[in-house]
């Protein structure tokens, strides 16, 4: 929850920490005990602060304690949003000293709130589950069928998976597949019934209330409000190659052909200087997989020293998909020429001045 801290003694040290709803904000603060000062008093002769005491008398048996937000705390962080560059390093020490100053007089029978503790094997399957339920999109999945799939209760799967995303194994599979089925809406020009049909719905009014649930809006506001994003993308992507696509203006000092994925294939490449590549995240965090791909794998092999600009939408996650796309251009020795443009959902105006300064860049 905000403005929660946690302490907890790690018996191992590692360096990979995983945030499975991909999103973290907060500081850590990592104190090594066995290379800390046994006292604190050396940096300031009245503060009587020993790490090691410290941790054990917080986190006791347990390695882990939990004090729900409180304004003494949250005063201490968030003073640390705002320092000048230059004496950031200093003033940090000094609140780490402070904070570690403060928790010396904090009870632990008082404070200390429930923790949930998931071992690594559980963290795992819930991990693995959602994987699993990304990739399959266009079933409808009970949890009798996953837990069975993955040879454990349904209680087990239950708690290991709220545990881990914060939600039952329902509502999350829902939610993905309403925000997969927004990218669906305002990415192409399928019908809504046959983007309802595409994530396991047979009757286009359950799939509209579902999504309006979840969304806002029904499927057909949202497309309508999201203000035709696959006309956009048209007028603002250069999927490359040539032929009945449009010749599009010399805003940015060339001129570019404008396709959609169906228009195109390997034998354009070679016409052109500059290719740049639009697509959104689905699934697990892919490419699209009906037509881009496709056409994408077919062109990959002429894409050395090829100048490239990539950008598309995701609806969750961190940008992996993007991530994956450019390590395969640049194995495929693609010449990127700025950081690709990725924007959630439908692009605000920072997106799509990122979008014009990549035009300018391939120009």
């Amino acid at each position: 929850m905000p403005g929660d801290l946690s302490v907890t003694v790690k018996r191992q040290r590692s360096s990979e920490y995983s945030f499975p709803l991909c999103h973290y904000h907060g500081i850590s603060i990592c104190i090594d005990t066995d290379a800390a000062p046994e006292c604190l008093s050396c940096f300031l002769e009245d503060v009587n602060v020993r790490p090691r005491e410290l941790a054990r008398w917080l986190c006791g048996k347990e390695n882990c304690f939990i004090i729900r937000s409180q304004a003494y705390i949250e005063h201490i962080f968030s003073e640390l949003y705002s320092v000048p560059e230059e004496c950031k390093k200093g003033y940090f020490k000094i609140k780490v000293l402070e904070l570690l100053f403060v928790l010396g007089s904090v009870s632990p029978e008082k404070n200390s709130a429930p923790a949930l503790s998931l071992s690594k094997l559980q963290a795992d399957l819930a991990k693995e589950a959602a994987v699993w339920l990304a990739e399959n999109l266009d079933r409808q999945v009970s949890v009798s069928e996953l837990s069975g799939r993955f040879h454990v209760s349904q209680t087990h799967l239950q708690n290991a998976f709220k545990g881990v995303y914060g939600v039952p194994v329902s509502s999350y599979t829902r939610i993905l597949k309403m925000q997969s089925a927004a990218l669906r809406l305002i990415h192409t020009d399928a019908a809504i019934l046959e983007i309802a049909s595409e994530f396991g719905y047979s009757n286009a009014g359950k799939f509209a209330s579902a999504f309006q649930k979840i969304m806002g809006e029904t499927p057909g506001e949202y497309r309508k409000n999201s203000g035709s994003l696959l006309e956009r993308d048209r007028k603002h992507a250069g999927n490359g190659g040539g032929g009945s696509g449009r010749r599009e203006g010399r805003r940015g000092g060339a001129e570019a052909d404008l396709l959609t994925a169906s228009e195109f294939d390997a034998s354009k490449m070679d016409s052109y200087d500059a290719v740049a590549f639009d697509c959104p995240a689905m699934g697990a965090e892919v490419l699209e997989e009906g037509e881009f791909q496709p056409i994408f794998d077919s062109v990959e092999g002429k894409l050395g020293g090829k100048k490239t600009g990539l950008f598309g939408s995701y609806g969750w996650g961190d940008g992996e998909w993007m991530r994956n796309w450019e390590e395969t251009c640049r194995t495929a020795g693609a010449v990127l020429v700025c950081d690709s443009v990725t924007c959630n959902e439908a692009p605000d105006e920072d997106a799509l001045d990122d979008c014009r300064a990549l035009g300018k860049a391939l120009a």
